[in-house]
């Protein structure tokens, strides 16, 4: 209970009024019962024994006034007590709250989104119903034991000292089987919570369990859970109910014993009936508050250990800590620039390595290279996600450590590749960032982003409530709704995630194209793994493992014929028809080192040859240890590449992209697959197979020789 009081405490002194009134209405109603209990001894020894009818009614009405009395003041306590529970829940979930969202990335890192909720909707009101528990009977209790103590001396200490030694009896199953509740209470608040996660993260891959039928595979992940959970609630349960039984138990030996001892003292002469009568009367109501405060520990030990787990969010230090001296950020007016920095999400190998670059004022500036090489990163600590482990980043030469970070994000805006959409309208989603925007503003900026037209055309226009993190919407229109809701907060220094990555090729052109205008006069970051969308840029920094390794014009880069000239180079030679059927250029297939020896007569046969294919974002491809007889090329989208290893565990060994190629090995016979692949997005590929390569390979011997030694050869190498 202590750890409880001192965790809330804080929330009641602005209201002291209400807890004295609070404690007088305690007080009143502790009186009242015990005037009650005393008032029998002088109802039988004075009223009754010697029929005094004047003694008797003035009892009865000292007794009717105190019950209205008590009632009237019962009823201010309650609103008081309720007052104050409620001031506390409120200040609780406040707090979590709002540390929610002053704690950075690694926090939500750390802690799932079951883990959160849990908080809100498991834990405070566990401390709830514990707080309202003690405030209604808890204290009242522990009060009425003392006093009650006190009163049973008064009219006979031997009886008392019985009494009260059954009495601390009662308190023994407390003492051994507190700790044990309070683990049994943790292990079924965690399993409560796993639950949670666990049932977040099935309807998020609700698609795939369908896609893949792992319906089975998920019930009895189910099952496993449920078993835990029954085991755990089972001992919880049975644990809190010999806290409340045991003492029970003890005090029925103790009320035999009390009217025993009583009855005899009585029968000697030591008390009369009055003072048996009125014995008694005090001592049941200090068992039935006994019995009552042994009821409410088990509710303060659930509130104790759920206030544990919220004080645990609450007492995680924000790792981006805003200096007291901060200054506000400047215009910007310069330039930004990146000075050595160096950043790993954890203790292993940092993904930005020693990264320097400059980005001017009114420039386009792109970020480009292979998946996983940092350029989201970048963005990250740009926008103050997280702080650089070393080296700095500077606004105008100032660093971002030292201005606030809502200063900061005031001229920066920003567009996520998976553009999250509010459950709410359109309007409302636009308005989040500019709630003063005037209609004619939203307007302007729904038709600078292209979406104006297309959001009319939807039945209730602006007032078209989302679904579902815009389930409702196509790709397409959810990523406009998303640079709409950016153009019209009217930023300084645009942000651009790999905005393009989930749209179709004639979504992507026009959505370029919008960002295009967009971007004129103003800052424009973006990263992308598409070099097309970024080759009108200002200045392409290329960065590979973490660090710049070519900078420059589009046309610069391809003249020096490095790493920006190797993917840009890879990624092109591919179109896509008004009918979904992609073509590939001969040149384009001449650069893969098994198809480098054909001409191209040859090259245009197979390019013939590949069939186009689409699959969906989180579906497998093929898995490790299945025959392999295709070959893929990734027209659009992003893969994962992966193996169990010998402890069964799936371990990531590369991200492939436009451009990139998989499952060439199957072109020479039907060996096993040595490696899972995965689509991580929607995803288009061109794929061919062996039975489709073969015949051709028969008419050109030579060329069968040299494929099948270029195969054998990487075949090896693995």
């Amino acid at each position: 209970m202590a750890y409880l009081f001192r965790s809330v405490f804080r929330f009641l002194i602005p209201h002291k009024k209400w807890l004295a009134l609070f404690f007088l209405a305690l007080l009143f109603e502790l009186s009242f019962e015990y005037f009650t209990s005393l008032c029998i001894k002088y109802l039988i020894d004075d009223a009754i024994a010697p029929r005094n009818l004047t003694v008797f009614f003035a009892l009865l009405l000292a007794l009717l006034i105190g019950g209205i009395l008590n009632l009237i003041v019962g009823v201010g306590g309650d609103y008081a007590m309720s007052k104050l529970n409620e001031t506390i829940l409120i200040g609780l979930r406040s707090e979590v709250y709002e540390q929610t969202q002053r704690l950075s990335a690694r926090f939500y890192s750390r802690y799932r989104i079951g883990d959160i909720v849990a908080r809100f909707t498991i834990d405070i009101p566990a401390v709830e119903h514990a707080l309202m528990r003690t405030f209604s009977s808890g204290i009242l209790s522990a009060l009425s034991i003392v006093v009650g103590s006190l009163l049973l001396f008064t009219l006979e200490w031997k009886l008392a000292l019985i009494a009260c030694v059954g009495i601390a009896l009662m308190f023994v199953p407390q003492r051994l089987l507190r700790r044990r509740a309070q683990r049994y209470n943790e292990d079924y608040i965690g399993v409560v919570e796993t639950f949670s996660n666990r049932m977040d993260e099935e309807i998020k891959a609700f698609k795939l369990i369908r896609g893949f039928q792992l319906q089975d595979a998920m019930k009895d992940r189910f099952r496993k859970m449920m078993q835990t959970w029954f085991a755990l609630g089972l001992k919880k349960n049975f644990i809190n109910s010999n806290l409340e039984r045991l003492p029970i138990m003890v005090l029925s030996v103790l009320n035999a014993i009390v009217l025993g001892v009583g009855g005899y003292f009585t029968f000697q002469g030591g008390m009369t009936v009055g003072d048996l009568i009125a014995f008694y009367s005090v001592f049941d109501t200090l068992a039935i508050a006994v019995i009552t405060l042994i009821e409410v520990v088990p509710d303060i030990n659930e509130g104790e250990v759920s206030m544990r787990r919220v004080n645990e969010v609450l007492d995680i230090r924000p790792d981006l800590e805003e200096r007291e001296a901060a200054a506000q950020a400047p215009s910007y007016e310069r330039e930004i620039t990146f000075d050595r920095v160096t950043f790993g999400y954890s203790d292993a190998a940092p993904v930005i390595r020693d990264l320097s670059a400059a980005i001017p004022v009114g420039r386009y500036v792109a970020l480009v290279g292979p998946s996983g090489s940092g350029k989201s990163t970048v963005l990250q600590l740009l926008m103050r996600f997280y702080d650089p482990q070393s080296g700095s980043i500077r606004m105008d030469g100032v660093d971002l450590r030292s201005m606030p970070l809502s200063s900061l994000l005031q001229q920066t805006g920003v567009v996520f590749q998976e553009p999250y959409l509010f459950q709410a309208t359109i309007r409302d989603n636009l308005l989040a960032v500019h709630p003063g925007a005037s209609e004619e503003e939203l307007v302007a900026a729904a038709r600078a982003a292209d979406v104006h037209d297309a959001i009319l055309r939807l039945a209730d226009g602006y007032d078209t409530m989302i679904e579902n993190d815009g389930a409702n919407l196509s790709v397409s229109l959810r990523n406009r709704i998303a640079v709409a809701r950016a153009m019209l907060r009217r930023h300084e220094l645009m942000l651009l995630d790999e905005v393009a990555a989930a749209l179709d090729p004639e979504s992507e052109v026009e959505l370029n194209h919008t960002l295009a205008k967009f971007g004129s006069g103003r800052t424009v970051i973006a990263v992308s793994h598409r070099l097309r969308t970024v080759a009108h840029a200002d200045r392409i920094y290329f960065i590979q493992q973490g660090a710049v390794v070519e900078s420059g014009t589009h046309d610069q880069l391809l003249e020096r014929k490095g790493a920006y000239a190797r993917l840009w180079a890879k990624q092109q030679g591919f179109r896509v028809t008004q009918e979904g059927k992609v073509i590939v250029e001969a040149e384009r297939l001449k650069q893969m080192a098994f198809f480098s020896d054909m001409n191209e007569e040859q090259l245009d046969e197979i390019a013939g040859l590949l069939a186009t294919e689409q699959v969906a974002g989180g579906q497998h491809i093929f898995r490790q240890g299945e025959p392999g007889h295709k070959f893929y090329i990734i027209v659009r989208g992003k893969v994962e590449v992966s193996r169990r290893n010998e402890a069964g565990e799936t371990v990531r060994i590369a991200v492939l992209q436009d451009g990139d190629h998989f499952g060439e090995i199957a072109l020479l016979n039907e060996v096993p697959r040595t490696a899972d692949i995965t689509a991580l997005a929607d995803s288009t590929f061109l794929t061919l197979t062996r039975v489709q390569l073969l015949p051709l390979l028969d008419r050109y011997e030579d060329i069968k020789v040299k494929l099948y030694r270029s195969l054998s050869e990487r075949l090896s190498g693995e």
